[in-house]
C-alpha cells in the first residue's frame, strides 16, 4: 500500500488532493458535489466594502469592515473661499463571525484495505462534498439575514402594495413587464445599480423568454429581463423562505461579508488529530477547516473528519435614510 496505517501524511493529503481534481473534471461524478451558487453572484455583485481580518485562531474571529457613505453631500448655494467643509464618512465597523457550522464524515481504512484508490477517493469525496454542503449553508444564513434586516420601500406605486418591510405583487402581475416596476423603485429608493435575486419567481418566464427571444413576439420579454441584472437560486431561497416567493432588490455597496482561517494552511501534526486550513472550491475567500483524528480500527485506521467553516454577512449600516437599507423584499401572493 502506499500509506502507512494509522498515519496521515501529507503525501496522502497530497494524494487526495490529486482526487479532488480528478472529481472536478469529471463532468459526470461532480454533479453530484456542485453546489447551487447563484445566490453568492448576487452577493459578490453588490459588495463593495473593504474587510480585514482582525484576529484569527480564537473562538470567533473579529473582522474590520469600511464601508463609504457620500450620502451627506448636497448642493448649496456657492460662497466664495469656502471648499471642503463635509467629510464624507468612512463608517468602520467591527464584527465577530458569528455563524459557524460543520459537517461531519468518517473513513475506515479496512473498507479500502485492497484498493488504496477507493480509500484516497472517499475521503476526497467527503472532502468535497462538506464544501458543497457548507458552501450553501453559507448563502443559506445570508438569505436569513436579509429578511431580518431588509428596509423599507419608498415607492407606493402600483403594482407593489408596501407594508411594512415587505411589498406584495400580485402573482398575475409577475411576468417579464414587472421589470420596468423593478427599475422604477430601484430609481425612487435611490438604488445604486441595483440586482434582482429571485428564488421561483419569474424563473419560468424567464426560461420561456430566453426559448422565444428568436421569435419576433418573444424578443420584448426578452428585452425585459435583461434590464437589471438577475440571479435565480431556487434551491437556496426555498431552503430559508419555503413556500414563501419572495425577491430580493439589491443596491450596490448594501452586503458584505467575511470568513477566516482557524489554522495554517500546511498540515499542523499532534498526538492523535491534524488539522489545516483551505480555501472552499465553491466559493473563493470562504475558509474550511479541516480537522482530522485517528482511531485504531481492527489493527488499521478509522480517519474521523470535522470540517467546519467560520463566517459573517452584514448590511451597510451607512444608509441613506433610516428606513431605506439598500434592501427591499418582494413577495408574490
Amino acid at each position: 500500500m502506499s500509506t502507512t496505517a494509522g498515519v496521515w501524511s501529507e503525501t496522502l493529503l497530497q494524494n487526495v488532493r490529486v482526487r479532488l481534481e480528478a472529481i472536478a473534471l469529471n463532468d459526470r461524478v461532480q454533479q453530484q458535489f456542485n453546489p447551487t451558487l447563484e445566490a453568492f453572484k448576487a452577493l459578490d455583485r453588490v459588495n463593495t466594502a473593504n474587510v480585514q481580518v482582525l484576529k484569527r485562531g480564537n473562538k470567533k474571529a473579529t473582522v474590520e469592515v469600511e464601508w463609504i457613505n457620500a450620502c451627506s453631500l448636497t448642493p448649496e448655494a456657492t460662497t466664495s473661499c469656502t471648499f471642503g467643509t463635509t467629510e464624507l464618512s468612512s463608517n468602520v465597523e467591527t464584527y465577530t463571525l458569528d455563524q459557524s457550522y460543520q459537517v461531519d464524515f468518517q473513513v475506515e481504512e479496512y473498507d479500502h484495505y485492497t484498493n488504496d484508490f477507493g480509500f484516497e477517493e472517499a475521503i476526497a469525496k467527503g472532502l468535497l462534498k462538506a464544501d458543497k454542503e457548507l458552501s450553501e449553508k453559507f448563502l443559506q444564513t445570508w438569505i436569513a439575514d436579509i429578511n431580518t434586516t431588509v428596509g423599507v420601500n419608498e415607492f407606493a406605486g402600483a403594482p407593489g402594495t408596501v407594508a411594512g418591510t415587505t411589498t406584495s405583487i400580485a402573482a398575475a402581475d409577475w411576468d417579464a413587464s414587472l421589470y420596468a416596476y423593478f427599475v422604477q423603485t430601484g430609481m425612487i429608493n435611490k438604488f445604486t445599480n441595483p440586482v434582482l435575486l429571485n428564488g421561483n419567481n419569474l424563473l419560468r418566464a424567464f426560461l420561456n423568454a430566453q426559448f422565444n427571444a428568436g421569435n419576433a413576439d418573444g424578443k420584448g420579454a426578452m428585452a425585459a429581463f435583461t434590464t437589471l441584472p438577475t440571479f435565480w437560486d431556487p434551491i437556496n431561497m426555498t431552503a430559508v423562505n419555503g413556500a414563501s416567493e419572495y425577491s430580493y432588490l439589491l443596491s450596490t455597496g448594501s452586503w458584505t461579508w467575511a470568513s477566516a482561517p482557524k489554522y495554517a494552511e500546511t498540515m499542523q501534526v499532534f498526538d492523535d488529530y491534524r488539522r489545516y486550513s483551505v480555501q472552499s472550491r465553491f466559493i473563493p475567500g470562504l475558509w474550511l477547516n479541516v480537522m482530522i483524528k485517528e482511531v485504531c480500527s481492527d489493527n488499521l485506521t478509522k480517519y474521523s473528519f470535522k470540517v467546519y467553516a467560520d463566517w459573517m454577512t452584514a448590511e451597510n449600516p451607512a444608509g441613506c435614510s433610516a428606513t431605506n437599507t439598500g434592501t427591499i423584499r418582494f413577495l408574490c401572493s
